[in-house]
Order: structure tokens, then C-alpha cells, then sequence
């Protein structure tokens, strides 16, 4: 059962007025009651922040609560189950609803009201993507044959049984009436929908933008970025691809791109008389996808596409090789970036990321390894010339995961970051936003000082239009704090 429940509770709410020392526009502090653990305090796909906890000894097991722009709660949803970080699938822009999976094909759509979707088995379909639009819940599939489907919401069948026979599918759930209908979708020549190599790189109100790996091999990787509007109808694709510069020297390097780069498979050893007596190991092994060589990705404020991937030569340092096409798929330039004492490795590369992160103002790209702790490179691109405008090689670091259940002493209010004990912030607990944006703004960095220098905080943040959002808490506080920092 989902509900709107009204929750009191502390907010301070200001403008700084003064001539700001470090850009700090506004700021709440929101108080973790003693029977809520915090297990995500996170940011909308538009930058809003959202808070879900566990409550005890409540009528409910989960609350979620979203801010708007300006930092007002506009929104609180509460759960009497509980709804973990990992189960989260979509957050619609503004946070006013989600989507959580608890199983393998079972989905849950949660506005004010749940429609609950768990009728619905992998032995009827098989969805591979899905959407959050306004007003809309888009799921995408294939291989409906003469199979009956049913949703179920608030104790109530919501439609009447049809049997449909689709190759690929988009079933379409109206946010306010429950209405579902499905369409027949598109897909181009040489394409179809997976749950790996296809993925939506972008949507708004009226269309959404999905990519397709079309072909490729050790040199050259070409995508297929299709547009669909919200009947499943194919407007228009594009191809873009990645070709290395020097075929006969390098070839796409494997790296964690995290995009599905890498598959894991458990392997059960038995060892004794046979298979029932003795001791038991179960073993992971993760083996390198298709996904692992180059990666795409979407700029919502310039209509771009960038496609990227590690470069490893048979001698020589690796590089970054960063290809950007306009929206008709014309190429508009390509770097490729040499990475000195950074090496990555044809091999199997599980432990070595390549991230490319897309904001308003700037490109960040980092490489580290996780493994020997070898290298953290960080790099900020400009979007128009391609320069790297800021470059920082961090030789101490760490990383940080904390999570609390019901205890409201743990660390950091119970938050996750990605790195710690980072060079020049052995304090602090940081993530990759707040770590390009220091280098980005020499007052943000200062920010930082001032911060480490004061006492242990986890800090991470999301770069907007209006600049950067971020979520803070101090090692032992029971609160967390919202800011936006004008850059």
C-alpha cells in the first residue's frame, strides 16, 4: 500500500545576502528522525533532491520524500514494505514518482497510488528498458505470442484481458488515469531490443532517444540512435561511430565503462564424495561484454552524441580517443588524449573504469584503477574545442561505502560516496561531481579546504543550468544538508 502521509520536521531555509565567499546560493538542512535511516539521498534526472528511508516501529517500512527546485517538499510516499537503493529503476524528472523491481521482471510504479505490475512474468514477456516521461510509464519488450496480460492496481484488474502477438512491444501506463496501452514499435534494419547493448539515452515529453549497437570489431564500433515518440512510432535514426586512428598500432582497450561492460557468472565447485558430501565453494568470474570497448552517451543541453572508448597500443602509454556528432550524425570533432603513466590493457579489465560524465558546462572524464590503486586521473574537456581545460593526477585515494539500517549514529547519516582520503581531502568523502568541480572553480575548491579542514564530511552533487547541487553530512550528524553552489 502507498500513501501521502504529511511528516513534520526540521527545515532551515535561507539566501546567503552577503558578497559570497564561495557561491553559496541556498542551503536546507533536513533532521534524521530517531526511527528513520536514511538509505539514499540522492538528485531527479532535473537535479532535485530526494530522500527514501527506513522507518521503525511505524505503520509504514519506507518514506520517500522529494524537494522541488526550490527546495520545498512537494512530495512524500510512504510504503509498508521496504524498497531498497539497488531495487530503484526510474525516478521521473521532478520525483514525484518511481519505479522499484524487487525481482527479476517484477515491477512496481509508485506514484500516490501503486500499480503494481508483478501479474506480469518473464513466461508472458521480457522487458528490456523503460521510461519516465510526464504523465507516462513506458515499458519496452519483445515476444508476446498469443500471451494474456493483466495489471493489477489497488486490489483491482485495471484492464480486461487481451492476448497480443508482438514481436517487439511498448506497453504505455497513463500516470493519471492507470489506462495501459500497447504499441507495436519500430525497430530499424539490423537492430533489436536487449537488455545489454540497447539502452535509452535520452526522453522528454515528446520522444525519447534509444541506441543500438549496430556492428564492430577490435578498431571501429558504430551505433544506431534512433528517435521514437510515445506510441512507438520511429522518427528518425542516426549512425555514429568510433573508429581508431592508428589501426595498425592500437585497438579498443577493455575497461569498466559503466554501461553493462561486464558480465558475471557464478561457477559451484564441489569438493568430496560426490556431490552431496564435503564443502561447497561458489566462485564469480566476470568476463568483458561487448559493452566493455566503447560506450555512448547522450548531451541533453547541446542535442550531442559523444561516443568513447580506452585506446591500448601494441607500445606506448593508452589514451582516451572522444568522438562528438551533432544530432543529424555529423561528426564535429574527435580527441584523442594520451594518458601518462596510466595504462589500460587489452585483457580482462573489471577493475579499471573509464568514466564520462555530461554537464551543462563541461565534459569530466576519469580513469582509475581499483585494484593496486595504481592510478586516479581526473580530466575536465571543453565541449567546443575539445581542449583539456583542467587535469588533475590524484596519487592517493581510496574508496567509501557506508550504509546504515536503523541506527541514526552511523557514518555520514548513512550515505555512500565513491572516493576517500583523496589527495589534498584526507577528510572528506567525496564523488565524482564534487571532484570536478573543484577543479573546475578555484572558490569551490576553497570551499573544500575549508571543509576539510574543519572535520569529516561526505559531500557529492549533480552540476545543473542554475550550477551545482550538492548533499552533504558530517561523520556523526543526524541531519543532511542541501546546498547550491553558483559556479
Amino acid at each position: 500500500m502507498m500513501r501521502f502521509q504529511g511528516i513534520v520536521f526540521s527545515v532551515a531555509c535561507f539566501l546567503i545576502l552577503q558578497a559570497p565567499i564561495f557561491s553559496q546560493e541556498k542551503v536546507i538542512e533536513v533532521n534524521i528522525e530517531p526511527d528513520h535511516a536514511v538509505k539514499l539521498a540522492e538528485f531527479t534526472p532535473s537535479g532535485n533532491f530526494y530522500i527514501m528511508e527506513f522507518a521503525k516501529d511505524k505503520d509504514y517500512k519506507t518514506r520517500y520524500r522529494a524537494f522541488d527546485s526550490n527546495f520545498n517538499l512537494f512530495q512524500t510516499i510512504t510504503a509498508d514494505k521496504k524498497i531498497d537503493g539497488f531495487e530503484i529503476g526510474a525516478i521521473s524528472s521532478i520525483g514525484n514518482y518511481f519505479t522499484y523491481q524487487r525481482k527479476i521482471n517484477e515491477w512496481s510504479l509508485v506514484s500516490d497510488t501503486e500499480l503494481d505490475m508483478n501479474s506480469l512474468t518473464d513466461k508472458d514477456f521480457l522487458i528490456n528498458l523503460e521510461v519516465l516521461s510526464k504523465g507516462y510509464h513506458v515499458a519496452i519488450g519483445k515476444e508476446i505470442i498469443d500471451k494474456k496480460i493483466k495489471l493489477f492496481s489497488n486490489s483491482a484488474w485495471i484492464n480486461s484481458e487481451d492476448v497480443y502477438s508482438e514481436n517487439h512491444y511498448m506497453l504505455r501506463t497513463g500516470m493519471a488515469d492507470k489506462k495501459t496501452t500497447v504499441f507495436k514499435i519500430e525497430v530499424p534494419e539490423g537492430c533489436y531490443f536487449n537488455g545489454g547493448s540497447t539502452k535509452v539515452l535520452y526522453h522528454d515529453n515528446e520522444h525519447f532517444l534509444v541506441s543500438f549497437y549496430l556492428e564492430g570489431n577490435k578498431t571501429n564500433k558504430t551505433y544506431r540512435v534512433a528517435t521514437y515518440d510515445y506510441e512507438g512510432n520511429l522518427l528518425g535514426y542516426v549512425d555514429v561511430s568510433l573508429d581508431i586512428l592508428d589501426s595498425n598500432n592500437e585497438s579498443f582497450a577493455y575497461a569498466n565503462l559503466e554501461n553493462g561492460s561486464f558480465a558475471t557468472v557464478t561457477v559451484t565447485k564441489y569438493y568430496g564424495l560426490g556431490n552431496t558430501v564435503g564443502n561447497t565453494d561458489l566462485d564469480q568470474y566476470g568476463f568483458a561484454t561487448v559493452n566493455a570497448h566503447c560506450n555512448i552517451k547522450y548531451d541533453p543541453y547541446e542535442k550531442a552524441i559523444y561516443v568513447y572508448a580506452g585506446i591500448k597500443p601494441k607500445k606506448g602509454d593508452s589514451s582516451i580517443l572522444i568522438y562528438k556528432y551533432d544530432s543529424s550524425g555529423s561528426l564535429l570533432w574527435q580527441r584523442q588524449h594520451q594518458l601518462s603513466d596510466t595504462q589500460l590493457r587489452y585483457l580482462n579489465s573489471f577493475n579499471r573504469y573509464l568514466s564520462f560524465d555530461i554537464y551543462p558546462q563541461f565534459i569530466g572524464v576519469s580513469v582509475n584503477s581499483t585494484k593496486g590503486k595504481s592510478y586516479c586521473d581526473f580530466y575536465i574537456v571543453d565541449k567546443n574545442t575539445s581542449e583539456m581545460i583542467a587535469q588533475e593526477k590524484y596519487d592517493k585515494y581510496g574508496f567509501y561505502s557506508n550504509s546504515g539500517f536503523y541506527d541514526v549514529k552511523s557514518k555520514f547519516s548513512g550515505l555512500d560516496s565513491e572516493y576517500e582520503k583523496i589527495t589534498g581531502y584526507k577528510n572528506l568523502k567525496l564523488d565524482r561531481s564534487i571532484i570536478y568541480a573543484a577543479l573546475y572553480s578555484s572558490a569551490f575548491r576553497e570551499h573544500l579546504n575549508r571543509l576539510n579542514n574543519d572535520g569529516e564530511f561526505l559531500i557529492k552533487g549533480v552540476f545543473m543550468d542554475q550550477g551545482l547541487n550538492t548533499v552533504m553530512s558530517s561523520k556523526k550528524g543526524n541531519k543532511i544538508t542541501f546546498s547550491r553552489f553558483k559556479l
